[in-house]
């Protein structure tokens, strides 16, 4: 060895005194010597089986929650034992803290598990309802309450009188675990309702009596809003296409496009599923409205991301939607350019379109240049978007410039056609063959607004039958009959349906 200019030689039993007591000292990573590092924590090995499937409304056991770990400790489950869940597949969660918390750590497991809807019992004796499927005998009404701030869902139901008048329906209100404020669509014996997370499926049984058979998850969370409320990627509206054949959704997705879900299902169960293809364009956060020749649909927005934006789609075989590009705007004066928002549907291959003018300022978020108008275009068996509408011929929709753009819709028959701004609702007659809408009067009593407060509650969602008219006011559901001398209250109305939200008519099916 040579220290230096020294050279310093060794026996060989000094030598290898030396190698072995150095070999006895462990240096850590980040050490030049010194003390042992911490040994890093083990992982538990946890087992869970995926469970058997279970049928509502059987509670959640140890049958479900029976996960195992090779060490020593506690498993916490979500949902908890005794929990009864929806029909569907559902997802079942543990966090499994070991009792040696110094050398083990913390982990988590999933499974998921299939419950399988209650039977419908044709003959009666259910725990709630108390008869078969609905038969399409008589109209029902379904009422969603709940708001942003309410988490007790429920679904008010009534059986509609010869007099138009409305008698709570068997099991009214019925609790439901989502639903409000997106409210329900109805078709036959079958009830589907939403919230931004799921879509539920109801049982209609003969007395109006409602019983929930699936629900399918159609979002995602997506973060946390004000006062730390969760932001989930999931449902805005639901949506039939003319013949009923198919379930669409509009979908959410928060600083990204929105889309368009399709979705299959069995009339004789209320079964979903997804059909698995969707139409994405950044307007489809917005309902669509598909034509009644059941092929093509229409979108319109003028939202802030993408500006302007009429979108044509494609109805598949199969259900899906896809985007076959952008509808023309109606001809606007010198200087200004359309800004729309909503679209509907007639029986007769018309749509209409909600357009305001805007003044040519480089974008549509200047000052309106006008009224609200409305376009009336036509859609061929091509799926061609026509109109003849104009700033110099379309109609207005009637209400103060100053406000923000009405909801409005056809009646199912074709025959109505309905503009609401929250403060009143107008309602026309409509000739399809000559696009013409015939004022034939107007409901008021809701509240005006300004662009950050109101002053009191608004209209909300409406619903038709025949020549019946259903609306949702604060915490009433009110109906009124439209007559060739003007639109009456019915018999009967208002009826008290706290926090009322969205309001829905299940009527007879055509076989």
């Amino acid at each position: 060895m040579r220290i230096g200019s020294v050279a310093l030689v060794l026996s060989s039993a000094v030598a290898l005194s030396l190698l072995t007591s150095c070999s006895s000292v462990t240096l850590g990573s980040n050490q030049g010597g010194g003390s042992s590092p911490i040994p890093e924590k083990k992982t538990p090995v946890i087992t869970w089986a995926t469970p058997a499937a279970i049928t509502n409304p059987a509670p959640l056991t140890s049958a479900q929650l029976n996960a195992s770990a090779d060490v020593a400790g506690t498993f916490a489950y979500s949902p908890a034992a005794g929990t009864v869940l929806s029909a569907g597949t559902q997802t079942i969660s543990t966090i499994f803290t070991p009792t040696d918390a110094a050398d083990y750590r913390t982990v988590t497991a999933t499974v998921s598990l299939v419950v399988n809807p209650a039977p419908v019992d044709p003959g009666g004796g259910g725990s709630a309802c108390n008869s078969g499927r609905s038969n399409g005998v008589a109209s029902f009404v379904y009422v969603s309450t709940g708001d942003q701030q309410d988490t007790n869902y429920q679904i008010y139901g009534f059986a509609v009188g010869e007099d138009s008048s409305l008698t709570a329906v068997p099991g009214s209100q019925f609790a439901t675990e989502g639903v409000a404020p997106l409210g329900t669509v109805g078709r036959g014996s079958n009830l589907f309702g939403a919230d931004s997370y799921k879509i539920y499926s109801y049982a209609i049984h003969s007395d109006g009596c409602i019983s929930e058979v699936s629900s399918l998850v159609a979002g995602q969370p997506a973060g946390t809003g004000i006062a730390g409320q969760p932001i989930y990627s999931g449902p805005t509206s639901l949506f039939f296409d003319p013949k009923y054949e198919d379930l669409y959704s509009s979908v959410f997705v928060p600083s990204e496009e929105g889309y368009y879900a399709s979705f299959s299902f069995d009339g004789n169960t209320g079964q979903v599923a997804p059909i698995n293809a969707t139409a994405t364009n950044p307007a489809s956060e917005y309902p669509l409205t598909i034509a009644s020749n059941d092929r093509y649909a229409v979108s319109a927005t003028c939202y802030y991301r993408v500006g302007p934006q009429i979108s044509e789609f494609k109805r598949e075989d199969n259900g899906a939607l896809k985007y076959v590009g952008s509808g023309l705007f109606p001809e606007p004066a010198v200087g200004s350019h359309y800004c729309p928002q909503g679209v509907a549907a007639d029986r007769s291959n018309h749509i209409v379109i909600q357009v305001r003018p805007y003044t040519d300022c480089g974008g549509p978020f200047c000052d309106p240049s006008g009224p609200w108008q409305f376009a009336i275009y036509t859609v061929d068996d091509a799926g061609t978007l026509s109109t003849n509408s104009t700033w110099k011929n379309m109609a207005n929709n009637g209400f103060p410039v100053t406000q923000n753009g009405v909801t409005f819709g056809f009646s199912p028959d074709g025959k109505y056609f309905e503009a609401n701004d929250g403060a009143e609702i107008q309602l026309f007659a409509w000739d399809g063959e000559n696009s013409v809408l015939t004022p034939m009067g107007k409901i008021s009593g809701g509240s005006s607004c300004t662009s950050s407060d109101c002053s009191g509650p608004q209209f909300g969602s409406i619903a038709w039958d025949g020549e019946r008219i259903y609306a949702v006011l604060g915490d009433r559901l009110l109906v009124y009959l439209l007559k060739p001398s003007g639109v009456e209250s019915a018999p009967g109305s208002p009826y008290a349906v706290p926090h009322a939200a969205s309001v829905s008519v299940v009527t007879p099916m055509a076989n």
